[in-house]
Order: structure tokens, then sequence, then C-alpha cells
């Protein structure tokens, strides 16, 4: 926190007004004027902070949480206070009516070089309190919402007012500030010595290293525990905002941010001179190899008879520079990448099991096999697509890929009209609190239909295009949150804006309220023997 000196010269530097000095005073030795409370789909808390010496209020635990981490973190945050004060919002309602409320910002913050409110709102809030109140909350051109009452008052005073959402923020930052909140907090000197001076000594013997290399390296039972404070004390350098620490294999450690910084031109220079991507099909002595993968310090390269080998990019720099070895590069590249991938993920589990055979044939015959069951004319007119998609694509085995969903004529039957007939009857009819039958909403749309004079889809039409509509959606807009609890899609893949349980161990406790007490005295009164487990 700031001293009454800095506090003054900080005053001065930003030239704020008598008025303005005074409200900041106020906020700054002021509790905050709300305790804040938790709803049906946020967590509320408080975090002791560190920069400002006592326990500060969220929310919600995904989203003003992580900008406490983040403001925790940043070095050009001097001071932050939650529910600081009320505000005056003046602005014209809907109907045209001026208004005037009493407004309570999430945050004061005050910054290097100005001050001002910060007001955190989700990404699915701020569209639906747009529309209700557009006075109030307006996006911008670029994407951006802004509270233009609370612009306006806060710029009376020389300051500023901002809204957060989740998007303004570093997911990655702020969860590897979270990583790391345990090491923040304590001291370095209580890892061995010994422990630090051998990280240091791997790092510096190969800046870049890999986390999981490095804590292998060390081998010693506090090896994990010592990497993690000296990247929390800054005594090593990882990007934090970048690669995250959970996974190991991917974080990068470097002496400091200049070695960092310089590894980085590196690495660029040499990509840009040697100008190679996947794909690139080099020309070396006589030989065609074509490139699998570019690295950090490797190359990877396929050759004609689908053999593989690596080379250091210096070697391979070094025989270009002398002539010996030239390079085609593909164009389009990135897209044919894009491609393949996008049929290969595309492709059901049964496309991918009849390419694994085709392919397997394929092997058999080149290496003087038999194929039972399988004509030469077929045998041939796989080969045929093999060699069309790596000559195309770069790629063989897309080209074994049957495309039995292409088959047919799979265009929509009905009318543009009516399809949107129908499309607007099952959102306006089907999926409404009225909880309509799906034969009732047909009939009406029938109805509608021959009102218009278009063309009505059958009952069966009817039903398929319900029955492709997201079920959780329907049954929470006919039935309502709880109905529609156990259709939530599943979670198969974390990312960074997944619902989560921490990123550690016991990251999060879930506490249970069931109230035992009751219990054990309706035992013990029905002569039941109660222990401990």
């Amino acid at each position: 926190m700031l001293s009454s000196v800095d506090l003054m010269l900080w005053y001065q530097r930003l030239g704020l007004s008598e008025d303005t000095r005074a409200i900041i005073d106020r906020i700054r030795s002021a509790e905050p004027v709300r305790r804040v409370g938790g709803g049906k789909s946020n967590v509320c808390g408080r975090y002791p902070s560190r920069k400002m010496e006592k326990t500060i209020q969220f929310e919600s635990h995904r989203l003003e949480f992580a900008v406490i981490l983040e403001m925790e973190d940043v070095p050009t945050v001097f001071e932050y206070y939650d529910q600081p004060c009320k505000i005056s919002l003046k602005y014209r309602s809907g109907s045209g009516r001026e208004i005037c409320v009493a407004h309570t910002p999430d945050f004061f913050v005050l910054r290097a070089d100005t001050a001002g409110w910060e007001e955190c709102k989700t990404d699915q809030d701020l569209p639906q309190l747009a529309e209700k109140t557009p006075a109030r909350y307006r996006r911008n051109a670029d994407g951006i919402f802004r509270c233009p009452p609370g612009e306006a008052y806060a710029t009376s005073l020389g300051l500023y007012y901002k809204v957060r959402s989740a998007g303004h923020g570093n997911a990655i930052l702020q969860r590897n500030i979270c990583y790391l909140d345990d090491y923040l907090r304590g001291e370095l000197n209580g890892i061995d010595g010994r422990d630090c001076e051998a990280a240091i000594a791997c790092i510096s013997g190969c800046p870049g290293i890999s986390m999981a290399d490095l804590i292998r390296r060390m081998a010693t039972p506090a090896a994990v525990d010592c990497v993690y404070s000296m990247i929390a004390h800054r005594d090593i350098y990882v990007d934090l905002n970048a690669e995250f620490l959970g996974d190991q294999a991917r974080v990068h450690i470097f002496p400091n941010k200049e070695s960092a910084g310089l590894r980085r031109a590196v690495t660029q220079f040499r990509r840009a001179q040697v100008d190679i991507v996947v794909g690139s099909v080099i020309l070396w002595d006589g030989s065609t190899w074509r490139v699998a993968n570019v690295g950090e310090s490797m190359i990877g390269l396929v050759g004609a008879d689908r053999s593989f080998t690596e080379l250091p990019l210096d070697a391979l720099q070094q025989l270009i520079s002398e002539g010996r070895v030239a390079v085609n590069p593909v164009e389009n590249s990135g897209l044919l990448g894009n491609k393949i991938q996008g049929r290969l993920t595309g492709a059901s589990e049964h496309d991918l099991e009849v390419a694994n055979r085709r392919l397997s044939v394929l092997q058999s015959c080149k290496h003087g096999g038999e194929s039972p069951n399988v004509p030469e004319r077929t045998i041939r007119f796989w080969a045929a697509r093999y060699r069309e998609a790596e000559a195309s694509d770069g790629n063989g085995y897309v080209g074994l890929l049957p495309n039995t969903a292409k088959r047919g004529n799979r265009g929509p039957r009905l009318p543009e009209r009516t399809r949107a007939l129908m499309l607007e009857s099952i959102e306006n009819d089907f999926e409404s609190v009225k909880q309509k039958s799906k034969y009732a909403c047909w009939a009406t749309l029938k109805q509608i239909c021959e009102e218009q004079g278009v063309a009505a889809p059958s009952y069966r039409a009817f039903r398929r295009a319900v029955g492709k509509r997201s079920r959780h959606e329907q049954t929470l807009k006919r039935k309502g949150r709880r109905a529609a609890y156990k259709y939530e899609p599943t979670y198969w893949v974390l990312e960074f804006n997944t619902p989560r349980h921490g990123d550690r161990p016991f990251e999060i406790g879930h506490i249970d309220h069931t109230d035992w007490t009751s219990s054990f005295d309706v035992q013990q009164q029905a002569g039941i023997s109660v222990g401990h487990g």
C-alpha cells in the first residue's frame, strides 16, 4: 500500500482536484459499504490480500476472484478496494424517463497513471443488460461493453469507470497466479539452497529446458516445491501469460526474461531464414524429402520410401548456405494442414476402421503379401486414391477414408419459407412455458401455412425437426432450470472456460451441510449402535 508521502506525490503527479482526493481518502479509510452474497450460480468468498494486507471480498469465484488475482500480481496496481462506495448513475430508461440509481461498483483501483471504478459482469449477462437498459450498458463497434453514466460520473472527477468481463483478463495468467498462491505466501528460505543452486545450474546450461526435464534432472524430493518457489519469487523466468504451470512438459524455464526473449528471437530468425514449413519439399543429394515437423531445434523429414529422419535446424541451415540442399516451399501449407485435420476430425469411428483396413491391405500388397476377398481392381483404386491425396494434400491416408456421408441427396426438401415458419413455430409455440404437445403445435403451423399459401410440413417432418433441437434448451424453456439440469452437456475436454474443480488437489473444497446430529439422535433412539468411521 502507498504511504502518506507516496500518496501525496501520486496525487500531484496525476493533478487530481481536492474533491477527488477527498473521495479517494474516504474510500481508503472506510470499510466496504456492503457485504457480498452468493447466488444460484456464483460462489462468494474472501481473499487474504498480500498487497492490501487485509481480506478482499469477491462475489464470483470465476470472475471477481480472477480479477483480484490479476491485480495482486500487476505491479502498476498500487491499491484496490472492494465494494468501495455508492455512486449516482443518471440515465434515461426505456420509456424515456430520466432516472437516478445508487450503484456500488465492485472495485476501486489505484493504478500508476490513473484511478477509477471497475464493475465485473459475466459475458452472458452483459448482452441481456444492454438490451434491457441500453442507456446504461452499451456495446462498442469493437465488441467492448461500456457504461456511459458511470463514465460520465467518473470523468467529472478526473477518474475512469470500466466494465470488466471474463474476456478482459488472461485466463492462463490468472490460473498461474492461483496455482502459485501458496508459494507466493511462503518464504524461499524454507527451500534447501543446494536445490536452488542445482536448478539454476541446469537452467543456465540448457536455457528453455522444460519443467518436467528440470525436475527429473534435479532428482530430489523437494524439486517440485523448489522450482515453483523460484518461479513465484521471480528467481527464474517462465512466461506466465502463455504457459500453464500445471502442464510441466510444456513449460519452458529460462534464467531470466532477457534470455527467453533472445531464444524466441533466435528461433524466429532461424525459421524465417530456413523458410520451411510442414509440407515443404527438400532436395538433398538427389533424394526428395518432405518436411513432417518443424520444431524449435530439430526438423523431421519423410523420404520417398516413407523412411523418417531428423536433423538439427543449424545443420540444415549450413547445408542450405553451402548449396547442398534446395527447398521448395509448399504454398498454403497451413490451409492444407487444416484441411487434413478437418477430414480426420469429421471422420467417424467406422470411417477410420475402413481406412485402416484399406491401408493394411495396401501395405501387405506392397510387401508381396496376398489380399484375400479383395479384387485387384479395388486395390488399384485404393492405391490411386492414396497417391492422389498424397500429391494434393500431402497425406495419402485421407484418400482412403470412405465418403459414405456424402452419398445421396442430403439437401432440404421443404421450401425455405416452410422451413422458416416451422422453425418459428418450434421456437415460439412449442418451446414455451405453455408446454403444448407436438401435435397441437403442428396443427397450428399447418393452419398458418394454409392461410399463407405455402406447403405445410408433415407431422413426421415436424417431429424430426423438434428432435434435432437441443434437449437441454428445450427443457429449459418449457419446464425451467431444475428440470433441464440433467440434460446439461457433458464436458469431455477441459478448456480454460470450462467449469472446474481446481487445477491442483484440494484447491477447492466442497462442504457437506447435512445435519448429522439429528441423524445421530434418531439412530440412538432406535437403539442402533453408532461408531466413528
